[in-house]
């Protein structure tokens, strides 16, 4: 891109084309998934989880957060993401010892005996005592367990779910179902299906947190948001953490902050859009967070308002190439926890070498987005049809799995690749013996669908094995 003004105009008028026809949200359509999620949660699955004795006297309030409330969605309101705030039942800064082993993981301690702090003639005792059944660990009774309370949240939210296959909401009926992605937490996925045509309208992350004040956040920007949340989830990096036990940690999410730095600056969600639809358009495996991540590491003092957004999102886009070349993105809140550690290097160097011919002709033509973007120059999508499904995009794909905050590390670089290669693998080795088994009119033996079905497992195993080498 030159540095003309006629040349930043071209650029900035291409952005708003792609913008209004691959990025831009139907408002009404989420408004309305919006107000259906509102009803399911607030006055459908909440009475049910209250009837759990220890959720009840827990349970604070809900946290909307994810890509559609922090306005970084694109194409579909079809992924939303719902902390679950508790609120132990202790003096946060007598009984509670946080020890932060990380800016990114800490532990939860109580400061004495369970019983020493909640001692059985309190009132309440009936209500809380089970913080010492399922949450603090049964050989170091002071440290809360991560792993439990994940596995202690699956069973309340399984026995709730179970009482609400069904929801009527507006004269329509929709069916819930319930997945867990990963057993060591911390989402919990709510899948809502229209009944009437069996459309996936939308999924829900349930994520229960405990929340607890951050004075010490040096960044202006933020110095109102004092919350971070500590959130039940494993950490991959288990190396660094060798003297603890790993299910006594919690990963520490610093979601109110992130979402008041990027409120603060005009171009900072739509250049965070963009670098998203580039990543959908070339099936780059980059999770949302990583995306998020280079802007929010982005210096923002020197975003001034007289500044074109072309100019962001080509030092957004230079700057993630750089980290891919370097194999390293620093977390915004601690540097020396890379969020591109559980990729390959060869994949990182990949996307770079493509990223880098696309940062180039695109400056030469910025006409070249409305390729690299799949948008249609000089034209108009309209309308967001009611209907979409989460299957009908490629920004659905990758978000449905990658949106969240907490799945930062969940994608590995070439891990959805060697699927494909398995799969194909299996698919071309039983066509094979299949083919050179079958005769017209004739069915195979059963020796031949032995040997069909060897070849099948073969071809899976040859597949992910190119794969991996």
């Amino acid at each position: 891109m030159g540095n003309s003004q006629s040349e930043i105009r071209k650029y900035n008028v291409v952005l708003d084309n792609i913008q209004k026809q691959r990025i831009n949200m139907d408002k009404d359509l989420v408004r309305e998934n919006k107000e259906i999620l509102g009803y399911i949660l607030e006055q459908k699955i909440l009475p049910e989880l209250k009837k759990d004795v220890l959720f009840e006297s827990l349970y604070e309030c809900p946290y909307y957060t994810g890509s559609t409330y922090e306005g970084l969605r694109i194409s579909a309101p079809t992924e939303f993401d719902i902390n679950l705030i508790f609120d132990l039942p202790f003096n946060y800064e007598e009984d509670l010892i946080l020890d932060e082993l990380t800016k990114t993981y800490g532990t939860i301690s109580l400061n004495d005996d369970f019983d020493r702090l909640w001692h059985p003639n309190r009132g309440d005792y009936a209500r809380c005592k089970d913080i010492k059944k399922y949450f603090l660990d049964k050989h170091e009774p002071r440290k809360f367990n991560a792993l439990s309370i994940h596995q202690w949240f699956i069973g309340v939210l399984g026995k709730a779910l179970e009482r609400l296959e069904f929801i009527y909401f507006k004269d329509r009926t929709y069916k819930l179902k319930y997945s867990v992605k990963n057993q060591s937490g911390p989402a919990h996925t709510l899948h809502v299906f229209r009944m009437e045509d069996n459309v996936l309208v939308f999924d829900v992350d349930l994520v229960p947190v405990f929340e607890f004040e951050d004075p010490n956040f040096e960044d202006l920007l933020v110095e109102r948001t004092k919350s971070k949340y500590l959130v039940p989830k494993k950490p991959k990096d288990l190396d660094q953490f060798q003297s603890e036990n790993v299910d006594h940690i919690f990963r520490i999410s610093y979601a109110p902050k992130e979402r008041l730095m990027l409120d603060n600056q005009k171009n900072a969600k739509t250049v965070i859009k963009f670098l998203k639809l580039l990543r959908d358009s070339q099936n780059w495996f980059l999770v949302s967070y990583h995306l998020k991540t280079i802007v929010m590491n982005l210096n923002f003092k020197t975003w001034k308002e007289e500044n074109q957004l072309a100019n962001y999102l080509n030092n957004a886009a230079q700057s993630l190439e750089f980290h891919l070349r370097e194999h390293y993105l620093p977390m915004k809140h601690d540097h020396r926890h890379n969020l591109f550690g559980h990729i390959k290097n060869v994949s990182l160097d990949k996307i770079a070498d493509r990223l880098s011919r696309i940062i180039r002709e695109v400056q030469a033509d910025p006409d070249k987005l409305y390729v690299y973007l799949k948008a249609v120059q000089n034209g108009s999508r309209g309308n967001q049809s009611k209907d979409v499904s989460r299957s009908s995009t490629a920004e659905c794909y990758y978000d449905q799995s990658s949106d969240s905050e907490y799945d930062d590390e969940e994608i590995g670089g070439s891990e959805i690749l060697q699927a494909a290669a398995t799969a194909a693998g299996a698919a071309t080795g039983g066509a094979i013996a299949y083919k050179c088994f079958k005769k017209e009119g004739e069915n195979l033996t059963d020796d031949q669908k032995a040997v069909v079905a060897l070849s099948t497992l073969a071809g899976a195993f040859l597949g992910n094995l190119a794969i991996r080498k």
